[in-house]
């Protein structure tokens, strides 16, 4: 038992472990989630390799889909990372008292995380050492949030395709705009696609969503876009 009367967040601890009763609730909180959103975020990762080679175009189009889901990848390393090492610590301090260590077969970092819930917490923050629970419950908490932003990115623009209309030069002539349409994803709807050289351009999903628009930008010569 820890002789701190303080937590490190300067709360007051009244029983006996490393932290006080908010930061014990916030490590159950953290493990509780983590587990919860593993299966959300191996599907984000699969589905976000499934677009292939990051900016390929298909028909005209770019490919919102990227190799690797960079934000998805980061969050489940922090996880893994964060749960394996708390794993280590339990078999380290049973070895050292003499005791068996016998974890279940655990099918993903999901049901490591909720066996830790379910099992663990009274240890990881009460009966290890004091710095060994600050520093998990710190990595957890950031492991957390790194789940919940993968999972829901703020919105972003990504570039489309070269514009589809014309701009009217000095004499009058009618020439084909040299902009990129782009589109504001993130945002729950269906985005327009907007022109980054001209506001007045704009193609609403109604018709960049028909199959006969998308043919006919197939069917003309591509350029590079950028982001």
């Amino acid at each position: 038992m820890s002789g701190h009367l303080k937590c490190r967040c300067d709360k007051p601890i009244t029983d006996g472990a490393h932290l006080c009763a908010e930061c014990v609730a916030r490590v159950r909180d953290c493990l509780s989630k983590i587990s919860e959103r593993w299966e959300d975020l191996t599907d984000a990762l699969a589905s976000s390799e499934e677009g292939g080679e990051a900016g390929r175009q298909k028909g005209g189009m770019v490919s919102v889909g990227t190799n690797l889901n960079e934000a998805v990848s980061r969050a489940r390393s922090l996880c893994s990372e964060i749960l394996w090492f708390t794993v280590q610590v339990i078999r380290e301090d049973l070895d050292d008292a003499g005791r068996a260590f016998n974890p279940p077969r655990w099918a993903d970092e999901g049901e490591m995380a909720a066996w830790i819930l379910q099992w663990q917490v009274p240890h990881i923050t009460a009966t290890t050492a004091r710095e060994t629970a600050e520093e998990i419950a710190t990595d957890l908490v950031d492991a957390e949030k790194a789940t919940w932003e993968a999972l829901n990115p703020p919105p972003r623009w990504i570039a489309v395709t070269g514009c589809t209309m014309h701009t009217t030069s000095d004499k009058g002539e009618r020439d084909p705009c040299t902009g990129v349409l782009r589109a504001k994803v993130g945002t729950g709807v269906m985005p327009d696609l907007e022109c980054d050289a001209d506001s007045t351009h704009v193609i609403s999903p109604t018709t960049w969503g028909r199959e006969g628009w998308k043919k006919r930008r197939a069917s003309e010569p591509r350029r590079a876009v950028g982001c």
